[in-house]
């Protein structure tokens, strides 16, 4: 077997080790990740590159982090993926942390989507300047090398100088 293989076959072992450890049982589906917490499963691509093994990982974080209880639905993906970095074995390279980058952001935009379309309520919301899930953020544009773009601010979304996302004015 190669390096790569090897590597690889390390990355599948240490989810379905961690997945055993904790109680959650492990289905497998195409593409993408999908956890149920009070079942304690999660479903996921096969284990195959760094991208898909970090997405397993963060499918565990779901289920197996306190930070899943309550809150809104960024800071819930923040800490599922904070977990999963916690919890990785191997050293990933910038291009699986700017994947997470972007999986994270996308529950951002929407959360902004949202709040321009009047919906003030429910889960999906802009994360308080204090939130722990702007943390999770820039560290995942440090790792992942994310070069900063500005963008223009959406009315009524907080600025938040000095970190790696945010609007201007």
């Amino acid at each position: 077997m190669s390096a790569a293989s090897d590597r690889v076959s390390a990355m599948r072992d240490h989810v379905y080790e961690l997945a055993a450890a904790h109680g959650v049982a492990v289905e497998h589906r195409r593409a993408g990740g999908r956890a149920w917490r009070r079942s304690r499963r999660i479903s996921i691509a096969p284990v195959r590159s760094g991208i898909t093994y970090l997405g397993a990982l963060h499918e565990l974080g779901h289920v197996v982090s306190d930070g899943q209880r309550g809150g809104r639905r960024m800071e819930r993906e923040a800490d599922a993926w904070r977990w999963a970095l916690d919890n990785a074995a191997v050293e990933l390279t910038p291009a699986t942390y700017r994947n997470a980058y972007r999986c994270l952001c996308s529950y951002l935009h929407y959360a902004v989507r949202a709040r321009l379309r009047g919906v003030t309520r429910g889960t999906i919301a802009v994360p308080e300047p204090d939130s722990d899930a702007w943390d999770v953020l820039d560290l995942l544009a440090q790792l992942g090398e994310v070069a900063m773009v500005e963008h223009a601010r959406p009315p009524a979304v907080p600025r938040r100088a000095g970190r790696a996302v945010w609007w201007s004015a």
